[in-house]
């Protein structure tokens, strides 16, 4: 595929870094966050925006035995042609536009659990970009919404789910920058069609599937790395 010249529309990394930073400050000053789950190397803090289009956010937390741009790597579609070897949570992965400075849109169906029926993705994936994170180095990649014309909703089967704007910020562990990394994510998605009590079930379904997200990365990290060692 030939990539595009010009990136994303309506792409602004620095605004979307605001917007990144702003989540994190929230959280830290506790403003209407609950806890959705906390366990070994993981927690989750929900929250609703009743202003906002996609009103449910979650924010996590990952620590991760792997360095962090390694982490965004394997998230990353410039990556994807390996996904299908570690993750079993999202399938049929795409690339539908690639653009010159390392974006992408692609599309993804997300395996769920009862009560959802399966969903379908189709998402702008950033650069990674390297970030100074109030005086540490960090890796930085947005998940935005996206359409395309080869995509047209519904045609897949499956209900459209939107994304409200997704990210990831990977920071280098401290002692051991090249083997551990601390994760802060953002996953705030609206899955359409009838369901009771979102904001209760997000906050069950989610950390389970992210979770199993976790899990799958460290093994696939592992073993992609034992594979070429130089790649991921």
């Amino acid at each position: 595929m030939q990539p595009k010249e010009q990136s994303f529309p309506s792409f602004d990394f620095e605004k979307e870094m605001e917007r990144v930073k702003s989540f994190k400050e929230d959280l830290d000053k506790g403003k209407g966050w609950t806890e959705a789950y906390k366990g070994p190397g993981s927690a989750y803090w929900i929250k609703t925006f009743p202003d906002e289009e996609v009103a449910i956010k979650i924010l996590f937390t990952y620590d991760m035995p792997m360095p962090a741009e390694k982490f965004l790597q394997l998230l990353h579609p410039s990556t994807q042609e390996n996904r299908h070897k570690w993750d079993d949570g999202f399938k049929d992965l795409e690339t539908l536009e690639a653009y010159a400075d390392g974006g992408f849109v692609t599309y993804m169906r997300a395996v769920t659990s009862w009560p959802l029926t399966d969903r379908s993705f189709v998402l702008f994936y950033s650069p990674i970009k390297e970030v100074d994170w109030y005086g540490k180095q960090a890796f930085v990649m947005i998940q935005k919404n996206a359409t395309h014309s080869s995509k047209p909703e519904g045609e897949d089967g499956c209900i459209r789910a939107y994304n409200g704007g997704n990210f990831f910020v990977a920071v280098p562990d401290k002692d051991e920058p090249g083997a551990t990394c601390k994760v802060l994510g953002l996953t705030n998605n609206l899955y359409k069609g009838w369901l009771p009590n979102i904001e209760f079930l997000m906050g069950r379904i989610v950390p389970r599937a992210f979770n199993k997200l976790q899990e799958n990365m460290i093994n696939g990290y592992k073993m992609l790395h034992a594979e070429e060692p130089n790649k991921i």
